[in-house]
């Protein structure tokens, strides 16, 4: 698991003058992996929107719970669907939301659910720490050298963690 400390070790980095921009980096990465591999890494609450209450509705990977499915009945009135009236589907698509009975009529679905690895594979965790240290040695957008991807690095640490191929 990375700490601001590991980071900073890793960027031999011996201040603290830097630990804003750091954990800035450390989101950025979080994002940039999370982007590569399709799905969350950091496990958390999340919520997905949806436009109708329609079976399937299709989360992704790594969930662990749904907390809750919300809709707008036809009166235009918030409710929360009954958890008996859906089941939870693990497909290679990704988790979902089937119905197990049948679903009232409704738009502006929201799933409230948990996500994300409990222990972060540590090739993922590597990964984040590379882009970080890529982040902080090139911090603009441009530079005067052609640069290029290390082999075997972010892409192939994430590649058995992401959904479709890299």
């Amino acid at each position: 698991m990375l700490t601001t400390d590991i980071i900073k070790q890793h960027l031999v980095l011996d201040h603290d003058e830097d630990d804003q921009l750091i954990k800035a980096y450390w989101d950025a990465a979080i994002d940039y992996c999370e982007g590569l591999i399709a799905g969350p890494i950091i496990l958390g609450q999340r919520t997905e929107n949806f436009s109708a209450l329609a079976s399937p509705l299709v989360l992704g990977p790594r969930v662990s719970s749904v907390e809750s499915v919300t809709y707008t009945d036809i009166d235009g009135e918030q409710q929360t669907l009954d958890p008996l009236l859906y089941a939870i589907r693990y497909t290679a698509a990704g988790w979902r939301i089937e119905a197990a009975g049948t679903w009232p009529v409704g738009t502006n679905a929201t799933v409230t659910y948990t996500a994300g690895y409990g222990n972060v594979p540590s090739a993922v965790d590597h990964a984040i720490l590379m882009t970080i240290a890529h982040l902080y040695a090139n911090r603009e957008s441009t530079t005067p050298v052609k640069l290029d991807e290390v082999p075997l690095a972010v892409r192939s640490l994430l590649m058995p963690h992401a959904r479709v191929f890299l």
